[in-house]
């Protein structure tokens, strides 16, 4: 890897960054920003304070210091410098397209966005099909929505029917212990089965207060299950 970078210092910086496991795009992205920043500086002494945290700073001096450098041809840089700006303009893709999505699921389903956010959202009702479709859901098929095959698989070979489908990526699902993931995902589907219907056939201009109420009830008996200060057997819709 060392031959992608003109310099040890921008070697050096991308070493850091994928040794502590760059997997996210946004990582990647500030990796490649940092190198970028680092390959038009020079091998002279550079004071790396204002340009990286001091925890990242340090490791970028050991690594260069212990790094042999290796002499590379222009055409290398050229494709250096091509695939950093090719990573950086689809990091900024990215972000732009996340903010659209924000925007659009706030305008057009405010309380499911308010419930388990705007990306598991969108997906729930990308699955679904449409918003009405996912309004026309019962809470049960809300729950596996996403895990189609996992349930007829169990169903033909009789086993155990999955209890969550795209709902496990949700916070509220994650942030459960393992006992508890089975009957978080239940109240969550019906709480954003309500939330899609009230979005899909409600009044236009609808506020957000319902998605923010039940979120705020879910976070509450998570914690009481959690806490062992109600039956885990007892389920509610109320707002408490």
């Amino acid at each position: 890897m060392l031959v992608l970078f003109e310099t040890a210092a921008g070697y050096a910086v991308f070493k850091v960054h994928d040794e502590k496991g760059v997997r996210e795009i946004e990582d990647l992205a500030k990796a490649f920003e940092d190198t970028a920043t680092m390959n038009q500086l020079t091998n002279s002494s550079v004071d790396l304070s204002d340009l990286v945290p001091d925890e990242i700073a340090s490791q970028i001096r050991e690594a260069s210091i212990v790094s042999l450098g290796t002499e590379v041809i222009d055409e290398d840089i050229t494709m250096i410098n091509e695939l950093c700006d090719q990573v950086l303009e689809a990091s900024a893709s990215r972000t732009q397209l996340h903010d659209y999505l924000i925007k659009r699921m706030v305008a057009v389903a405010p309380n499911l966005t308010a419930l388990v956010g705007e990306l598991l959202g969108a997906r729930l009702i990308a699955r679904a099909g449409t918003l009405v479709n996912l309004a026309k859901h019962p809470a049960s098929t809300v729950q596996i929505l996403g895990a189609e095959k996992a349930l007829f698989r169990a169903l033909k070979t009789r086993h155990n029917t999955p209890k969550y489908g795209l709902l496990y990526h949700a916070t509220l699902v994650t942030q459960s212990d393992n006992q508890f993931k089975g009957k978080m995902s239940r109240m969550l589907a019906a709480k954003a089965s309500l939330s899609a219907r009230l979005d899909a056939l409600g009044e236009e201009g609808v506020d957000t207060e319902m998605g923010i109420r039940a979120r705020a009830y879910l976070e509450k008996r998570l914690r009481q299950l959690e806490a062992g200060t109600v039956s885990s057997n007892y389920l509610t819709n109320a707002f408490i």
